[in-house]
């Protein structure tokens, strides 16, 4: 049975807490990090997130003379590469995240506000068939000690094409391949996957960035209702 949570007492606060991360009055210019006037992708994507889930973005614009849905579109758009279609703050986004994280972040706050990245990804080249999702997989994604943070990449890859939808896929069958492969590689022992340089010295190795690692991949399959592997491990 699904839980139900009550926000009634954040909603009162929750536009001033926004304006705590505001740069100045133009739109959609957020930090992510409240003190510091440092423009962030992270920003107003987790301003977007914040309002929807409350269903008060359209409320916080009529509140806010000088917003407007237009500009944090353009806003969030403007980090866009056109070279490579990667949404990036500059050398290293906020937190050392991945560019396909900060990529699918970004997607994801497009979406809501009801619009697309202005360029393609580059990347869909390298996974429009069979063989070359399964090398990404294998050696895109950090599998070992990093497992974790590195899983952004393979997460978040699966997380801008899930999003973009069918239009956009490198290929229709990508997802066929993209869960067939993970399937295969998920250890029936515990269910998390553990396939990486490190697993080969501790073979039983079964720590938290195993489970943090699974979780950015689970939420793909959560999205698409594909089976979990080995569930009740």
């Amino acid at each position: 049975m699904s839980k139900k949570y009550n926000l009634n007492d954040f909603i009162p606060i929750l536009h001033e807490w926004i304006e705590s991360f505001r740069i100045n009055q133009q739109p959609g210019n957020f930090s992510v990090v409240r003190g510091k006037p440092k423009p962030s992708l992270y920003g107003p994507c987790d301003m977007v997130f914040n309002l929807k889930i409350t269903d008060q973005f359209e409320r916080y614009m009529e509140n806010h003379s000088y917003e407007d849905k237009e500009g944090w579109i353009r806003r969030i758009q403007s980090y866009q590469r056109p070279q490579s279609g990667w949404f990036k703050e500059g050398l290293f986004n906020y937190g050392f995240h991945f560019k396909e994280h900060s990529s699918a972040f970004a997607v994801a706050a497009l979406d809501l506000l009801g619009a697309k990245p202005l360029y393609p990804f580059k990347v869909a080249e390298k996974l429009n068939t069979q063989q070359k999702v399964e090398r990404w997989l294998k050696r895109k994604p950090e599998w070992g000690l990093l497992y974790w943070s590195g899983s952004h990449r393979g997460g978040g890859i699966g997380a801008i094409f899930a999003t973009l939808g069918p239009d956009y896929y490198p290929h229709e069958n990508f997802f066929k391949w993209y869960f067939e492969w993970l399937d295969k590689k998920a250890d029936p022992e515990v269910g998390f996957w553990r396939m990486g340089w490190i697993h080969r010295f501790q073979k039983d190795r079964l720590t938290k960035h195993e489970l943090g690692g699974a979780a950015h991949y689970y939420w793909i399959y959560e999205y698409f209702d594909h089976p979990f592997p080995y569930p009740e491990r």
